[in-house]
């Protein structure tokens, strides 16, 4: 991944949560809990409330962990049911109207761009994880 972007994170949930480590200090300043009105984007909102507080996001260019994909993966099976609701409902709060998914694509496509040349250059062997 190209380094932390706090404005594209506003548009999109592009950190992996499985790679996600923080300070106690940040978690209680952040309220200590998961929203648990959200199954899907929880994790989002948090890294947001995290941004609101004041953190420090930092790209650690290492591997720290990973994830399958299959199709009981809650981010497969619930993206278009419950997880688009979610997503609608943190982006109209973040920007005070509803937002579209063109919108959001617009915003984000160079940012993925970037992510894809980065692991372009990671598989070739110029970049180094």
């Amino acid at each position: 991944m190209p380094p932390f972007d706090d404005d594209i994170l506003r548009w999109a949930d592009y950190v992996p949560q499985e790679t996600m480590f923080w300070r106690r200090s940040l978690w209680e300043k952040a309220g200590g809990a998961l929203d648990e009105r959200f199954a899907y984007a929880l994790d989002w909102e948090l890294l947001l409330r995290f941004m609101r507080h004041g953190a420090r996001f930092r790209r650690v260019s290492r591997f720290l962990g990973g994830f399958r994909v299959h199709a009981l993966q809650k981010t497969q099976a619930h993206a278009s049911t419950s997880g688009a609701a979610e997503i609608g409902l943190i982006l109209e709060k973040l920007h005070g109207r509803k937002v579209s998914l063109d919108e959001v694509s617009s915003r984000t496509k160079l940012y993925f761009a970037r992510s894809t040349m980065y692991d372009a250059l990671y598989r070739l062997g110029v970049l180094r994880a």
